[in-house]
């Protein structure tokens, strides 16, 4: 089995003002739908983001979508 590993964090964000609310969102089980959606779209576009996204994915079997 090989492992990739993928950095996704809030400091990778480049808006500032995303990158704001994302770290202020409380540390909770719970959190506003419009939150969970915000956070859904920051992810993926930073794991699209990622250099060698494509290339992992294209290694199990399947095909990135573009950003």
């Amino acid at each position: 089995m090989d492992l990739y590993a993928i950095d996704v964090s809030f400091d990778a964000i480049q808006d500032a003002d995303e990158k704001l609310y994302c770290q202020n969102l409380p540390t909770r089980f719970a959190l506003p739908a419009d939150a969970v959606d915000k956070i859904r779209d920051v992810a993926g576009r930073l794991l699209r983001a990622f250099p060698l996204y494509p290339a992992r994915i294209r290694a199990l079997g399947g095909e990135p979508n573009s950003p």
